[in-house]
């Protein structure tokens, strides 16, 4: 396996990390051994059975760390008359209500239940039991994103819900009938779904109530009714504000040599266009701005058409009047971000990130290295930019022979 790495500038910096020296606390090695389930009542996969009370019994002493949350029961029971106690080395889930016919039900613990000493979460603690005489084995799965996501962005408190078609309650008004969560890197699987037709939705339920506030909650849904005969896999979800505010231009103006169009929303896809022959120009649009890049100042304004669209799929096209102006203004500094410490195997493949349009690149000073001498010289024909009308994103791409033993490349700038 080959390692790219990229050289920021001449100078080489080098991170010099030291390691603590490490001891064994005193009393002994830490306990790291989860705790193991012994034994349930009902027992999991069990038929035909309509327990009022849970018990799980575990080879040492337990806690519960928030059971009302943690637990996600499926498919929906009334939450606030459910019970949840630990004592010694035993889990009770008092449920006071009646549970369903043929009906197969679902208590994940997750990471709920952990040992009194390090808190050592159990793993894969889930109890299934079926109050009709078969198990329910259908599932479904997907992947949530989020259409803005942050630098830091966790999916802790995303939930995927199915809710029945013809259910009284929706996604803003009532739990869903099942439940899941998603890992952390937004991947979904609820199992043991009954076999019917559902409406499924996705949402980040920081409040924790089990159902999505429009005005302050990032969702999303299928428009599609789900009919759930066989296993559903590959449903994707993109979770984004439920603003329904139209998008629209709050104002435009010069900045610098360059010119800025502000809206009160983020596009999705946007389309810029000019039919005038005075002006070629790049442009980004981040945070809400739209910035224009010419390349020489023109004369005269410059009419742009804005085709833009939201992600709710609220859509303008509009006219924007652009007048340039020359300015004394320092330029941005250009800066570049790259995929550096990629694995590859034989096509070595390089993305750079720059904060604004690259007009042109001067293939002469850049090659990538693999030893002290050796250098593989980058072509124009090895760079492509993933947006024309931007530039901002550049490929590298190169064909790295089998007969260098190397494993570290990198790309650099003289």
């Amino acid at each position: 396996m080959n390692i790219f790495k990229f050289i920021v500038s001449i100078a080489v910096l080098s991170l010099l990390t030291g390691c603590a020296k490490q001891s064994t606390p005193m009393g002994g090695p830490r306990d790291e051994t989860p705790p193991q389930l012994l034994e349930s009542n009902p027992k999991d996969q069990s038929l035909s059975v309509k327990p009022e009370e849970l018990v799980l019994s575990f080879d040492e002493y337990i806690k519960l760390e928030n059971p009302t949350k943690g637990i996600v029961i499926t498919p929906r029971i009334e939450t606030d008359k459910v019970e949840f106690t630990a004592l010694k080395n035993q889990v009770k889930v008092k449920l006071n209500q009646d549970l369903e016919e043929n009906t197969t039900y679902v208590f994940d613990f997750q990471n709920s239940v952990v040992d009194i000493s390090e808190e050592n979460p159990a793993e894969n603690l889930k109890l299934v039991f079926s109050t009709g005489t078969t198990i329910d084995s259908l599932a479904v799965s997907g992947k949530v994103n989020f259409y803005y996501p942050k630098s830091n962005q966790a999916f802790k408190d995303v939930l995927i819900g199915l809710y029945p078609v013809g259910d009284t309650t929706d996604l803003f008004t009532g739990q869903p009938y099942y439940l899941g969560r998603v890992d952390t890197v937004g991947n979904f699987k609820i199992n043991n779904v009954k076999n019917g037709d559902y409406q499924i939705f996705a949402w980040n339920d920081a409040n924790g109530n089990l159902k999505a506030d429009y005005k302050s909650e990032e969702w999303d849904f299928l428009k599609d009714t789900l009919f759930i005969q066989q296993n559903q896999e590959g449903i994707q979800f993109n979770l984004a504000g439920a603003d329904q505010t139209a998008i629209k231009v709050t104002r435009s103006s010069a900045f610098g040599k360059n010119y800025d169009i502000i809206l009160n929303r983020n596009p999705i896809w946007q389309q810029i266009s000019t039919d005038s022959s005075q002006l070629n120009f790049f442009y980004t649009s981040l945070d809400k701005r739209i910035r224009i890049y010419p390349d020489r100042i023109p004369k005269d304004s410059i009419r742009f058409n804005l085709l833009l669209q939201d992600s709710v799929g609220n859509k303008i096209d509009t006219l924007i009047w652009g007048k340039f102006e020359g300015s004394e203004r320092k330029p941005e500094a250009l800066s570049i971000s790259v995929n550096s410490g990629k694995s590859f195997y034989q096509d070595l493949e390089m993305k750079l990130t720059f904060n604004k349009p690259v007009k042109s690149i001067n293939t002469d000073s850049l090659f990538v290295q693999y030893d002290s001498a050796g250098i593989i010289p980058i072509r124009p024909e090895n760079l492509f930019f993933e947006d024309s009308a931007k530039r901002t994103q550049m490929i590298i791409k190169l064909v790295i022979p089998d007969s260098l033993p190397q494993t570290i490349f990198t790309l650099r700038a003289s």
